[in-house]
This record gives structure tokens, C-alpha cells and sequence, in this order.
């Protein structure tokens, strides 16, 4: 991405990315914490991976705007000012590591909430975050094109272990009016934003796709919070 004049810079991106990140953190947060009890009081493990899921996605955020806000004043190509770091390429660096690993972690625990009983007693956390830092360290040596990829083919085993789980679902609800719609608009709003670190799109439809995407996290938190 080429530089943004500093002006256009503050109040295109660097103030909306700020509250954006900042809300999405706070709602994730919200949920983590509201599924305690919950869990406490079942010990469900998939209410467990649930609850992780959602908190790995907050810090995916925060890390994803870190790293967008670097990209768009072109820190990446060594575009002056430095700002507070001698080379703000090495906070890119881990703003980008992290926002693979966590964003990663976040749809496969998702994806381990939905098929832990298939995989036996055993726990596959160890796997998941083996998983996680190797898709992580693969994006630092391809870029932001092989995180979309990842994020993609875990999209595609979400989707195909949402439709196994509801195919055997002893009281089937209709899809639609189930928890399986929400997960899949999670992680579609979440590749939304990992395309928009490859792509430049105008600010009014960035908002739109913040906007929309703040709305449906808080509403996850304000159902959740509800049901608590």
C-alpha cells in the first residue's frame, strides 16, 4: 500500500481502526467472561472451545488493525515518520504473527467445539496451537495472501463440520434459527477483514463493514449476556 497523507491518515484510519479494535476486544472480552459460569457449572468442553474461540478473536482484532494501521502509513516500505520505534517494521512483524496465530486458533477451537466428541477424550489443544504458530510463521514468509488462503480451507472445515453436526443433531431446530449461523458470520466478517489487508477499499465502505460487523459481535455479547 503506498503512503496515506497524515491528515486523511488520523481520521480515515488510524481513529475508526481505534474504536473498532477496541469495541470487537470488548465484546469478545465480554463473552469470554460470560460463559464462565456456564462452563463451570457443566465442565461442556464445548462451551469451553467456544469461549476461547471468541477470545483469540478479540486479540486477532487488536492485531489486525495494528498491523493495517502500519501497512496504511506505509511503515512497511520504510515511509517516514518512525514514530516512537527506531523501525516499526519489527511491531508489523509480530502485529502480523499474531494476527495469524490467534486469528487461526480462533476457528479451529471453534471448529474443536463443534467435533470434540468424534475425536475421543484425548485434548487437541497442543495440536491446534502447533497448527496455529505454523500457519502464522508461513504468512510472515508469504504475506497476508497465504493468511486469507488458511483462513479460507478452515472456513471450508467449519462449514463441513457445521453440516455434519446438524445432520446429527437428535432435535434438529430449523438452521436458521440455530447457533450455526452465527458461526458462520464470525468468520465471514473475519476473512472480510484479512481481505482488507490486501486490498484498499474507500472509507464509507469500510465503515459499512465495520459497522455491521461491530453490530453482530455485540449482538453475540447482548444474547449471551442475556442468557447468563
Amino acid at each position: 500500500m503506498p503512503p496515506i497523507p497524515p491528515q486523511t491518515f488520523i481520521f480515515e484510519f488510524l481513529v475508526p481502526e481505534i474504536l473498532y479494535s477496541i469495541s470487537l476486544f470488548i465484546f469478545c472480552t465480554l463473552i469470554y467472561f460470560k460463559t464462565k459460569e456456564i462452563y463451570e457449572l457443566t465442565s461442556e468442553k464445548s462451551i469451553r472451545y467456544f469461549r476461547f474461540s471468541f477470545l483469540f478473536l478479540g486479540i486477532a482484532y487488536l492485531s489486525r488493525s495494528v498491523l493495517y494501521l502500519l501497512l496504511s502509513w506505509g511503515v512497511i516500505f520504510e515511509v517516514p515518520p518512525r514514530l516512537l520505534f527506531p523501525d516499526l517494521r519489527i511491531v508489523a512483524l509480530f502485529s502480523g504473527f499474531f494476527l495469524a496465530y490467534f486469528g487461526s486458533l480462533s476457528i479451529l477451537y471453534l471448529i474443536l467445539s463443534l467435533i470434540w466428541r468424534k475425536l475421543g477424550e484425548h485434548s487437541h489443544e497442543t495440536i491446534v496451537h502447533i497448527l496455529a504458530v505454523f500457519v502464522a510463521f508461513l504468512t510472515l514468509l508469504f504475506g497476508a495472501n497465504y493468511l486469507l488462503v488458511s483462513q479460507i480451507i478452515f472456513f471450508t472445515i467449519l462449514m463441513t463440520s457445521i453440516y455434519l453436526s446438524y445432520q446429527k443433531a437428535e432435535k434438529k431446530k430449523p438452521f436458521f434459527a440455530g447457533i450455526y449461523p452465527i458461526y458462520i458470520l464470525i468468520f465471514v466478517f473475519w476473512v472480510i477483514n484479512v481481505v482488507l489487508l490486501t486490498i484498499r477499499m474507500h472509507f464509507e465502505i469500510r465503515l459499512i463493514l465495520y459497522t455491521l460487523s461491530a453490530f453482530f459481535v455485540g449482538y453475540i455479547a447482548y444474547r449471551v449476556s442475556r442468557t447468563t
